[in-house]
């Protein structure tokens, strides 16, 4: 999963936030959810544009 988001928005996903739990482990298995908090690295302008596509 982050190969991919590094390929296709620039950005390279942290971690994931989901209640009270924070996932560092994230591997081609991951599986974004619908209310996750992601901490992506990345230009300014990128993450921008990462957030206008992904809308979870």
């Amino acid at each position: 999963m982050d190969a991919d988001l590094k390929n296709l928005f620039g950005v390279t996903l942290l971690a994931i936030k989901r209640g009270e739990t924070i996932n560092t482990t994230i591997n081609g298995e991951t599986i974004i959810q619908q209310d996750d908090i992601l901490y992506v690295m990345g230009e300014p302008e990128k993450i921008a544009e990462f957030n206008k596509e992904i809308k979870l």
